[in-house]
């Protein structure tokens, strides 16, 4: 039953937030294969699955393949018209899989959009921390944009100051150590 399935993409996301990344890869792909064999490949609980899935492998470093996972995700909440707080989900792990792959110019457009739903949404610290810091890495490749990427790692920091849990520290010291590298 497509309900039973939701405790499979629950345990998938409470993989990510330990950092048991392989472990959230595997339960959210199973997840992803289920909901299609029981709901159809254009279902929207596929993309909350495909979501998790892209969200593990950027964890894992496997930016192409989070890529084609969040692209796939984008293209199901489209069609469903999915409220844009979840685009705002598949819009920060497209960016953040592009700048892993080198492809920061790419990664702009999603990430302002992404940053504008999360501010005009009013998400939570970590979320909007999370996208902050992703579109300051894509803009750091734009000598002009220097400034302002600096601006949104403080920001996000800020963000994620009282953001508790496990996924927001890791951020909070990768903004620390970026912030570190590129004064």
């Amino acid at each position: 039953h497509p309900d039973a399935l939701i405790s499979l993409m629950n345990t998938g996301s409470a993989s990510l937030s330990a950092g048991r990344y392989a472990e959230a890869l595997e339960s959210s792909s199973l997840a992803s294969r289920k909901f299609g064999a029981i709901l159809g490949a254009e279902h929207p609980k596929i993309a909350l699955s495909t979501n998790n899935e892209g969200e593990a492998l950027n964890a894992l470093g496997r930016h192409g393949e989070a890529l084609d996972a969040f692209r796939r995700t984008m293209e199901i909440w489209r069609k469903a018209g999915a409220d844009r707080m979840f685009m705002a989900y598949g819009l920060t792990g497209e960016g953040i899989a592009l700048v892993g792959l080198g492809r920061s110019a790419e990664a702009i457009p999603p990430l302002e959009e992404a940053l504008r739903t999360r501010l005009e949404t009013h998400s939570d610290g970590e979320h909007l921390g999370e996208t902050r810091f992703a579109l300051a890495r894509a803009l750091w490749s734009r000598p002009a944009d220097r400034p302002r990427a600096r601006t949104l790692a403080l920001s996000a920091r800020a963000d994620l100051r009282d953001a508790a849990g496990a996924p927001a520290q890791r951020t909070a010291g990768e903004i620390d150590a970026w912030l570190a590298a590129n004064r």
